[in-house]
């Protein structure tokens, strides 16, 4: 199990206890097929079926098409997609409710730039039923090519001020001008004002 580490957390301030599996899944799609296998493992002879298990950090591996962004065509790993999704089935997980960045890696290849959501944070329906109001935040990468993540247990998150973060890359898109164009003139009144800006 060297891709991922799994800890119990004590909170003796609310007297709970709950699982973590920290995750740094390989780069190769036949060696992230023991971290598929030990997450099942732990689901299958662990006591995680009815007890809050969180599964953070950097899987290595796209789960959703929209998951990927590059200027150049890109072949889409489908079958390790396809093993990610059967993983995350057989173990009963959920993907915890986030906000910020929605792609969390970025190559810092301005000739050919891609930016992927390879860290997340699943949860099983216990987590869900302890934490209900639970979230995560995807900052903007800082010093690394990955998004830190944040957890919370509420939603009483605090607000902090956080620059605007624009990667200029999008601009090279030969789709650019028409998307923004076409977002600014639509009509779609739905949400807030800040979920319209977005």
């Amino acid at each position: 199990m060297d891709q991922v580490i799994t800890c119990g957390v004590f909170d003796p301030s609310m007297n709970l206890s709950y699982t973590v599996s920290f995750v740094y899944a390989r780069n190769c799609m036949v060696a992230r097929r023991e971290l598929w296998s030990d997450l099942e493992e732990i689901y299958q002879y662990g006591a995680q079926r009815n007890h809050p298990w969180l599964i953070l950090g950097d899987f290595n591996q796209i789960l959703r098409a929209q998951d990927h962004y590059s200027l150049h065509p890109y072949p889409l790993p489908l079958v390790g997609m396809a093993e990610f999704q059967e993983c995350i089935e057989s173990c009963d997980l959920l993907e915890l409710a986030g906000s910020g960045t929605n792609h969390t890696w970025y190559n810092n290849q301005e000739d050919n730039p891609i930016t992927r959501k390879l860290d997340r944070c699943l949860i099983n329906e216990a987590w869900l039923n302890l934490y209900p109001h639970s979230n995560v935040f995807y900052d903007a990468p800082c010093g690394s090519d990955h998004s830190p993540m944040l957890v919370s247990h509420s939603n009483d998150r605090q607000r902090r001020k956080v620059p605007l973060k624009f990667y200029n890359l999008f601009t090279s898109h030969p789709d650019y001008p028409s998307l923004i164009q076409n977002a600014w003139n639509g009509q779609d009144d739905i949400g807030s004002a800040m979920s319209r800006l977005c």
